[in-house]
């Protein structure tokens, strides 16, 4: 003999199912919003190879023991130079291109 779900279980779980369905669409549109306004304030440079960039280093980021240069940086820290003496501005000659 084969049980079958009674009336009230089966409407109890559609209920729960369109109160998911429901909050989901919900939490999308929420992160389109979020997405939106966030875009808004973002920044789009498109760098090209061998631009000429300046870094922002912050001290408390990067304190004197960890004052290693990394190849990965967060577009808000860069700046791209206009020319040449923006980079050089005490003699210091270019680090080399790898």
């Amino acid at each position: 003999m084969e049980a079958w779900p009674s009336v009230e279980a089966n409407a109890f779980s559609k209920h729960i199912h369109d109160l998911h369905a429901n909050v989901r669409r919900k939490i999308a549109l929420s992160n389109e919003n979020y997405k939106a306004h966030a875009d808004l304030k973002r920044k789009f440079v498109d760098f090209k190879e061998r631009d000429m960039v300046m870094v922002r280093i912050r001290p408390k980021r990067y304190p004197k023991e960890n004052m290693g240069i990394s190849n990965i940086f967060n577009i808000e820290d860069l700046t791209l130079c206009s020319n040449l003496e923006d980079v050089i501005t005490n003699g210091a000659p270019m680090p080399p291109y790898h």
